[in-house]
């Protein structure tokens, strides 16, 4: 069943390679992790059976429940709906994290995982709708800047509460459309340094943030807090 996330730990324990994804998993459940966080193997575009089999391999080695990570922008390569829906009959896969902005996809994993599957949404903008269709929740970079808030328009979807969580989506739009200003998390890290919350530094080959771009991202910011 879906991950309560008050209190959880999700650890991205994935890499391209099995042997150290098992690896950090089991590092993972020794820290305390409530679940793993794996991601489809980047770079190599394995077909639908390879992702398959990967998965199902990787989910029958950990110690911790598996939440599948989707995002073919950054892998190279995404589950399929029918993939998806095959690896939600796991017993130690409970959910997936869909980093696409594709709704329809979205609709159709819900629809054809079934209710005790979690789906959450990985796309900042797309938090608020992903929640109205039946998402289990978000694993969102905004919620590193306004947790409260992201929190409350879970909350107020789940209550039944539309008016008062689509308020809270277009109050954080900007910000969550800021995010992608440039590569995430450079953005990012840039409002978190702004906000005094961490230092603004990324690693290479990312670079931080232009004054240019911090100074957009400060305007984003102030206008938020104001509304």
């Amino acid at each position: 069943e879906a991950v309560d996330g008050r209190g959880a730990v999700l650890a991205g324990t994935g890499t391209s390679d099995f042997a150290d994804t098992v690896r950090l998993g089991r590092a993972a459940r020794r820290a305390g992790a409530t679940a793993a966080l794996i991601v489809v193997p980047y770079f190599v575009q394995p077909p639908q059976r390879g992702l398959l089999e990967w998965f199902r391999r990787a989910a029958d080695e950990s110690e911790l429940p598996v939440i599948l990570y989707d995002i073919p922008g950054r892998a190279g390569v995404g589950l399929s709906v029918e993939t998806t829906a095959q690896l939600a009959q796991h017993e130690n896969i409970i959910g997936v994290k869909l980093a696409r902005p594709d709704l329809i996809h979205a609709s159709n994993v819900i629809a054809s995982c079934g209710p005790g599957f979690g789906v959450y949404c990985g796309v900042e903008a797309l938090c608020f709708p992903m929640l109205v269709l039946g998402g289990a929740g978000h694993v969102s970079a905004t919620g590193n800047l306004f947790p409260a808030e992201m929190a409350a328009m879970a909350d107020a979807v789940f209550a039944g509460d539309i008016d008062a969580a689509r308020s809270i989506h277009y109050r954080l739009l900007a910000v969550n459309e800021a995010i992608f200003f440039e590569t995430n998390p450079i953005p990012l890290k840039a409002m978190l340094s702004i906000r005094g919350l961490a230092r603004p530094d990324v690693r290479p080959p990312l670079a931080p943030a232009t004054p240019e771009l911090t100074a957009r991202l400060e305007g984003i910011l102030a206008a938020t807090a104001s509304n």
